[in-house]
């Protein structure tokens, strides 16, 4: 697992607690994988995890996406992790 490029802090409510106040802690992290490595992960893995889905994306596409994407920052997180290390 490379570095940590997102660290946040989301407040809010959930049915499963009712009236109480919960707070997400999200980190995300920069991981590069080979191509045989993309093609042995589950493809069923995030959608059962209780998302609505997934892709994957270039750079390009990210930057003129019209869709919800998490983070929304993604593009702009890209580019400095490249700028960083020179990609």
């Amino acid at each position: 697992m490379g570095p940590c490029v997102l660290e946040d802090e989301i407040r809010g409510r959930h049915p499963d607690y009712g009236e109480h106040d919960i707070a997400y802690r999200g980190r995300t992290f920069l991981v590069q994988l080979a191509p045989a490595e993309v093609g042995r992960l589950d493809p069923g893995a995030v959608e059962r995890a209780g998302y609505l889905g997934h892709r994957w994306w270039s750079l390009h596409a990210l930057e003129r996406t019209n869709e919800e994407i998490w983070p929304a920052e993604l593009a702009a997180i890209l580019h400095r992790v490249a700028a960083a290390r020179h990609i």
